[in-house]
């Protein structure tokens, strides 16, 4: 292949000529040089979502009219809270950054009957029931009944709450797009008495989040997030040029300098250091703590994050001021923590030790439930299928309520373009994760395992979307593999998986694999830290893969 070069004056005659390799290669330095170059309209729809979303929120306020409890402030705190698990349950976030060209559609799959879902009891089935369906109906009953009252209502915290348990076990894929993982700790601890640790088991909370957030960017994996995160930014797109010259070795070498690897952990330890500032009885360290996440949030709305992170930002930055310091008390609720619900102090710190494990046990807890967020080391998965009329015809039988992935869009947008961009977000994941480093040669044995070549198949990232609603974390994406194939019936070599496991804080080693959805798993390659950080110059720097299984 020839020096890497950028995407400046590719045709599409030229793309459609060019290697996996080469493709991701001027993809990963366009990126660097020149920032995602994504359309104007993409943003601005995901930030009028964002907009609605919050705008809606105050409207309700408004018309449900103030508060009666003896706190308000703090009644509306949690009105935001319930309001931001509401609408992520509709699928707030859905929108052309996640290649969803439609409205979103995740309720519809919530509501449904018949459509895939992931349980983790298998009694409780693969399939969405009339019990699911009444447990989401229960879910918003809960939902409507604390937004539209002037009351406290604690009865209808606890509906949430108990919904979300339910769904948890039998529909964990919406569990995780309602993100419940973020808000269900927040409402549990809304749930108690003022006098039995309310505050300060909310703030329990999100400070559990915040740090351990932190902590699973302690490692190299992060050394690769924070450079291509800030080079990507319209905001510092006028010393883009500038920034990559300290934050990378070169535009052919895209790991990161020491410069840029210093950054990376200085920012990871904002993290983690500034939740426990918070727990000092300090004015001056309370006030650095607070100061520190608003910022980090603020920065992450500003450049603008790459995905819709937003609605989810915008929110854990409103916490930082309501719950440390204009609700009840500046800083941490020690006195209301010494009192506290032996129930609610049982919970919390079985979260503490799920969120450490996570970090030992990347492939036993996701990233989600143990709070290791972007942290460039999670469990990632990407889904192949042959473009075939065949493979068309399986997914439009399924019963879906977004678009068939392999369908072109209404919208007239150029296949070019398209196919530019997705490989541009495959760039971005190869930069901004170590895990990730091997994903050339990984799909290159893929597509020789299924009998083909790249070119063959089509890259849909969001498949699991289309068979199951909003999907949030590939951990449990193999589980859902087997239902995916029981409604679609893919024949072998038709559809397949690769899949890159995460790194234990204690471990070198990882595993990377090949699923076939009709034969299963049919290729496994030990990795490792070092060997990855030696694939790091470009995506076509990584060798050609030993079979391990």
């Amino acid at each position: 292949m020839a020096t890497p070069r950028d995407m400046e004056g590719v045709t599409s005659t030229q793309w459609s000529a060019m290697p996996l390799a080469e493709r991701l290669d001027r993809c990963a330095i366009d990126i660097m040089l020149h920032g995602l170059r994504r359309p104007a309209v993409v943003y601005i729809w995901h930030f009028t979502l964002l907009l609605i979303n919050y705008g809606c929120f105050a409207l309700t306020l408004l018309a449900v009219g103030p508060s009666t409890h003896k706190q308000p402030l703090l009644h509306g705190f949690v009105k935001l809270i319930v309001w931001q698990h509401f609408a992520e349950s509709l699928g707030c976030r859905q929108g052309p950054i996640y290649g969803h060209l439609g409205p979103p559609c995740n309720l519809m799959y919530r509501l449904s009957l018949g459509t895939v879902k992931l349980a983790k009891v298998a009694v409780l089935g693969t399939r969405r029931t009339a019990v699911d369906l009444l447990s989401h109906l229960l879910f918003y009953v809960g939902i409507f009944a604390f937004l539209a009252s002037r009351e406290y209502r604690t009865e209808a915290l606890w509906l949430i709450c108990g919904c979300d348990a339910f769904h948890f076990l039998s529909d964990s894929t919406q569990f995780y797009a309602a993100n419940g993982h973020t808000y269900y700790s927040v409402l549990l601890s809304a749930c108690f008495p003022a006098e039995r640790g309310r505050l300060a088991g909310m703030q329990t909370a999100l400070l559990l989040q915040w740090f351990f957030s932190g902590v699973g960017k302690i490692g190299p994996w992060f050394e690769y997030v924070n450079g291509p995160f800030m080079l990507q930014s319209m905001l510092l797109a006028p010393a883009r040029r500038w920034l990559a010259g300290l934050l990378v070795r070169s535009p052919f070498h895209l790991s990161p300098t020491r410069f840029g690897q210093a950054v990376a952990h200085a920012a990871a330890a904002v993290e983690y250091l500034a939740p426990l500032a918070l727990l000092l009885p300090s004015d001056g360290a309370v006030a650095f703590g607070m100061a520190s996440l608003g910022a980090m949030h603020a920065y992450i709305l500003a450049m603008p994050a790459p995905f819709d992170v937003y609605s989810w930002n915008l929110c854990f930055g409103l916490c930082v001021p309501l719950l440390f310091w204009r609700i009840e008390t500046l800083g941490f609720d020690w006195a209301g923590l010494s009192q506290a619900s032996p129930l609610l102090l049982v919970y919390l710190g079985a979260e503490c030790l799920t969120c450490a494990a996570g970090n030992v046990l990347p492939d036993r807890l996701g990233y989600y439930i143990s709070h290791r967020y972007w942290a460039g080391n999670w469990c990632m998965m990407l889904f192949y299928i042959r473009d075939t009329d065949a493979a068309r015809a399986k997914l439009d039988a399924v019963k879906a309520f977004s678009p068939n992935p392999l369908r072109p869009p209404k919208l007239g947008l150029d296949p070019f373009l398209m196919d530019v961009a997705l490989h541009k977000s495959l760039a971005y994941l190869w930069l901004g994760n170590l895990n990730t480093k091997c994903l050339v040669p990984l799909i290159e044995e893929a597509c020789a395992a299924a009998g083909g070549a790249p070119s063959d198949f089509k890259a849909v990232p969001s498949l699991p979307l289309y068979f199951a609603g909003e999907f949030r974390d590939f951990l449990f994406g193999v589980e859902l593999m087997g239902e995916m194939q029981a409604v679609a019936g893919f024949d072998a070599g038709e559809c397949f998986a690769v899949k890159m496991s995460a790194f234990s804080m204690l471990g070198e080693g990882n595993r990377s694999e090949v699923h076939d959805l009709k034969k299963g798993r049919v290729r496994s390659y030990a990795t490792s830290r070092a060997g990855l950080r030696a694939m790091d110059a470009l995506p076509s720097s990584a060798p050609t893969f030993k079979k391990a299984v």
